[in-house]
């Protein structure tokens, strides 16, 4: 019979553990995100948020490159990315557009554009960008530093 117990709180501690794992994930779409209580910045919020900041992450749809680029006040931006075997530098401008998208319109060293707007997301202290707001649409986690 101890045994037995034993077993049960061993069982019931494993599956706590497992539960707590699976809740503290990063949401994969923003309808997960939305469904967890998270929330679309609005217009004024993403302006605060790229003012002067320095943002990083993973670019949207390249889950191999990093880049960090630094927001400057002025709307104008300028950082890197990187990826294996490569990098380069970008810079150009910002803007938060009429639906509260950040909008960027960069040039790489290699003369390619980087252009588009994307949504902003926060689920607790942690910031979400995705092309849309559609809830299907994956997200992507960004960091942001003054």
């Amino acid at each position: 019979m101890k045994q037995t117990g034993l077993k049960l709180v061993v069982m019931v501690v494993l599956l706590l553990s497992f539960a707590a794992t699976v809740s503290a994930q990063s949401p994969a779409s923003v309808g997960a995100l939305l469904d967890q209580g998270g929330k679309q910045l609005t217009g004024d919020e993403v302006s605060r948020l790229y003012s002067g900041a320095t943002v990083s992450g993973v670019q949207i749809g390249r889950p191999g490159t990093k880049f960090s680029v630094a927001y400057k006040p002025d709307g104008t931006a300028s950082g890197s990315a990187s990826w294996p075997g490569g990098n380069t530098n970008v810079s150009g401008s910002w803007s938060v557009n009429n639906v509260g998208q950040i909008c960027n319109d960069f040039r790489n060293s290699s003369g390619g554009t980087i252009k588009g707007c994307n949504s902003l997301f926060r689920l607790g202290d942690k910031f979400y960008t995705a092309k849309t707001s559609d809830r299907a649409e994956p997200i992507y986690e960004r960091q942001y530093v003054r």
